[in-house]
């Protein structure tokens, strides 16, 4: 009874192990995926603009013409265009003004990132978009967004800032590189930070 005790044990530890390891691969998957057709967003934007530095036309409503939308996360209708993301929360661009320019750069701010993934999503987007769209700063918000902020400004060093409540700075500039201490402070629920879930704002500065 013991020894098949033991091996009724072993055999139980064997398939938690097992579903943990599919349950970790499954999230792995699902963030390079998020992370893939996130970036083509970024990179369709500049491609769609050419040689131009002007993105004041960027809107929700152009989003919805961009090819790496998932076309299971688009929805257009009377009210406008809505672009999901795989966590249920929704994706938002608009323009942004740095560096005494105007609408020279852009931003995809993307809501409802839960905290068990929140720094692993960081890190997805980040290391995808060095190639195809790198990105010169990342701001986390505490909470969900509704669009891209308008807290969100340049400082005279270069560096990015946010003004807004619960807003971190994860990323300030393109030479700065990810903080991984802030990003895992931002992420984690025991640091102060009040709501379950998290947004992330991209910014471009091509």
């Amino acid at each position: 009874m013991v020894e098949l005790s033991i091996s009724l044990a072993i055999a139980s530890a064997v398939a938690v192990l097992a579903l943990r390891q599919q349950s970790e691969l499954l999230q792995q998957a699902r963030l390079k995926t998020e992370s893939q057709w996130v970036v083509g967003v970024l990179s369709d934007i500049q491609q769609n603009k050419g040689s131009s530095a002007n993105f004041a036309s960027l809107s929700d409503y152009t989003l919805g013409t961009i090819r790496s939308v998932p076309a299971a996360y688009l929805k257009v209708d009377v009210t406008g265009t809505t672009v999901a993301n795989g966590f249920g929360g929704n994706v938002h661009v608009a323009p942004l003004s740095l560096g005494g320019g105007t609408s020279n750069a852009y931003a995809l701010n993307y809501s409802s990132v839960p905290r068990d993934v929140c720094a692993k999503l960081v890190v997805s987007l980040h290391e995808l978009a060095r190639s195809d769209a790198p990105l010169y700063g990342m701001v986390g918000h505490d909470g969900v967004t509704t669009a891209v902020p308008t807290t969100i400004g340049m400082g005279s060093d270069g560096k990015l800032f946010a003004s807004g409540p619960g807003q971190t700075v994860l990323k300030a500039s393109t030479a700065a590189g990810l903080d991984m201490g802030v990003v895992g402070e931002f992420c984690d629920s025991a640091n102060g930070y009040s709501n379950l879930l998290r947004s992330l704002t991209l910014i471009r500065w091509p």
